[in-house]
């Protein structure tokens, strides 16, 4: 019998929500009947930067009285031009500002995992940037022990090949070193479809903290992410994650197709 995902596992995300009021977004995903919910900073309804902390405990309980966990939050830096990889003193240390903010949010709402992706900085691909990358990542995860957030992952953004960036994830995780560290596996990624996912749970393990199903219009591998999944005993978070643009203005319709697809392996 084919290994079948739980339905508990399953979280959306306000990624595509940005139009919406964030009780808007929440209500949306009582009533698509997930168990969670994955917050990407940076959007109009939600920025870490500019909450304060009695607007954590708001949203954490806004959340919570419609029965909804909040699995993790994406610190993008992006919208506040903040990098991992940053050189320049002054805007390394606005990053560093940055970061620890977020992580001192997801303290406030209960957040338990706080995910990075990155792509080096000013088209920079040497080893200053990748070394920048790691040292920032262990201050980091420093301030996340202390906090109680567990730090995550995903695209390194150091390798055009997709190939590439499960390489560099055991990379990093080695050099790093560091309890406090954890990986976010993207089935949109090459290498970590549904054909290739044990690669990352060979690799990872227990460290694969959250993942994201990733899906666009005809790409979407249910019945494969769904018996890997079961196979190794993963029971953290599953982010539905729409990356097509066809549904773009209709983000509800896209969560509820992609639902729709993955209730067969689902139980």
């Amino acid at each position: 019998m084919e290994g079948k995902i739980k339905r508990r596992q399953l979280a959306g995300t306000n990624e595509r929500y940005g139009e919406y009021a964030f009780d808007s977004f929440l209500d949306t995903m009582e009533g698509l009947g997930v168990a969670g919910v994955f917050l990407s900073d940076g959007t109009p309804h939600f920025s870490c930067e500019q909450l304060s902390y009695s607007e954590c405990t708001q949203l954490r309980r806004d959340a919570e009285k419609r029965g909804l966990s909040i699995v993790g939050l994406g610190a993008k830096g992006k919208h506040s031009d903040c990098r991992l990889t940053e050189e320049d003193p002054e805007k390394r240390r606005r990053s560093v500002r940055y970061f620890k903010k977020s992580i001192q949010v997801c303290r406030e709402m209960g957040i338990p995992c706080m995910t990075v992706s990155f792509t080096p900085d000013r088209g920079q691909h040497g080893s200053g940037a990748w070394e920048r990358a790691k040292d920032m990542l262990w201050c980091l995860c420093e301030e996340g022990q202390a906090q109680g957030v567990t730090i995550a992952a995903g695209d390194l953004g150091f390798s055009k090949s997709s190939s590439g960036t499960l390489a560099d994830l055991i990379k990093m995780d080695h050099e790093l070193n560091h309890p406090g560290f954890r990986i976010l596996a993207d089935t949109g990624a090459g290498d970590c479809d549904g054909k290739r996912l044990g690669d990352w749970f060979s690799a990872f393990g227990d460290t694969l903290c959250i993942m994201q199903l990733s899906w666009k219009e005809g790409q979407i591998h249910g019945r494969e992410t769904a018996a890997c999944a079961a196979r190794h005993g993963y029971a953290g978070a599953l982010v539905l994650r729409y990356l097509g643009e066809k549904y773009s203005a209709e983000p509800a319709r896209a969560d509820k197709i992609i639902l729709e697809m993955l209730e067969p392996f689902m139980e």
